[in-house]
């Protein structure tokens, strides 16, 4: 979208440019008025223009070859936005009982991968789409969910669910409230779900109280079984580790987090006097140092032989397979290691060495995992 308005706003300063060298070309020249000048000049770009003549300057001879591509290229561009809008038009038109996605952030991103993986069709609303997609089942529209003629637009009235996630909690209850002025009888409120990030005065229930917000981070953690054994290790301090720390904070907790920032946020939260929590400041690519294990040992672990709970939280999910495959390896027997990331998919490891160890990973899938619980996908 950005491309086609710069070669628009390119091609429109070359056109200005062309007539001026015209007009000066034809006013010094053959010594025409301005406005003779200037209809010469405009004369240029109808396609018919008249054949070069013997000793003409070389300004107006440039500007005779130039006008008219400006004139076809621009034609082309024309022709394609046409048929452009209406396949997209056309597209629009085959949506029914499908998933609004308002948001294309990271969170936006990872809803519609697993929502396209489960076969479902899906609209993206998003101010910012670098490259819109324009198919039968996933359509982008590069505008503003605020408005309430671009929800319109999206066909939410025929759609099954609506998903606010835009990152912004404002942003997300503003829209909702656009959603309700376009349905009245609140009966959309039912298929609405809307991420929640941290204030809840934004989205305060309206009376029906029927949509439903989601945290994806929270929802994961919930869904986590309890742990039985004393001992955690947590590498990652992203929105899951911070809240895995919190749920954990009774036990003995040790995290290996390589920002400084991140350490230091999760020690104002859980007050490391109090708990029984270690935070250890080190990259990524110690965590897969073969003398990690044997270091973290004077924290009052054995990893041989004391039963551990390793939670691996990234935002890649290539990297954390890795580091979970690693540690698969090196695992004793009473460690349990757990991967947690947005669409991680085991499959994609099947040709690697070690596929044992990989089956010992738990996985869960933040993402996939939370719209099946709420009905989303099956």
């Amino acid at each position: 979208m950005a491309y086609r308005a710069n070669i628009t706003r390119y091609l429109i300063i070359l056109a200005l440019v062309t007539i001026t060298c015209a007009v000066c070309g034809y006013s010094f020249y053959y010594g025409d008025t301005f406005f003779d000048a200037l209809y010469k000049a405009l004369q240029l770009f109808n396609l018919g223009g008249t054949s070069p003549e013997s000793g003409q300057c070389t300004i107006i001879n440039i500007t005779r070859f130039v006008a008219p591509c400006i004139t076809i290229f621009g034609g082309v561009q024309l022709i394609y936005s046409f048929s452009r809008n209406g396949w997209r038009n056309l597209c629009l038109s085959q949506f029914r009982n499908h998933v609004v996605v308002c948001g294309y952030g990271f969170t936006g991103k990872s809803i519609v991968r697993s929502i396209k993986e489960h076969k479902r069709k899906v609209i993206v609303i998003d101010p910012i789409i670098d490259e819109p997609v324009i198919s039968h089942n996933e359509l982008h529209i590069n505008k503003d969910a605020t408005d309430i003629a671009v929800l319109t637009e999206a066909r939410i009235k025929y759609a099954s669910e609506i998903i606010i996630a835009t990152g912004d909690d404002y942003i997300n209850a503003l829209i909702y409230r656009q959603v309700l002025k376009l349905n009245p009888d609140k009966s959309l409120s039912k298929r609405i779900r809307i991420e929640q990030l941290k204030n809840q005065d934004h989205l305060k229930k309206s009376s029906d109280g029927n949509f439903y917000c989601f945290n994806f981070s929270e929802l994961i953690i919930n869904s986590l079984p309890n742990v039985e054994t004393s001992n955690i290790v947590i590498l990652g301090l992203g929105s899951v580790g911070n809240r895995l720390v919190k749920k954990y904070k009774d036990k003995k907790i040790i995290v290996l987090e390589q920002s400084d920032t991140a350490i230091k946020m999760s020690k104002d939260e859980c007050d490391d006097k109090k708990s029984d929590i270690y935070h250890i400041r080190t990259d990524v690519k110690g965590w897969v140092q073969s003398d990690l294990i044997e270091n973290l040992s004077k924290y009052g672990i054995d990893f041989h032989t004391d039963p551990i709970e390793v939670f691996i939280c990234l935002g890649g999910d290539w990297l954390g397979f890795s580091i979970a495959w690693k540690w698969a390896r090196w695992k004793s027997d009473k460690m349990k290691i757990n991967l947690i990331g947005t669409n991680i998919q085991k499959e994609l490891f099947e040709n690697i060495d070690g596929k044992e160890d990989i089956n010992e990973i738990k996985v869960y899938n933040i993402v996939d995992d939370s719209l099946k619980c709420n009905g989303l996908i099956q």
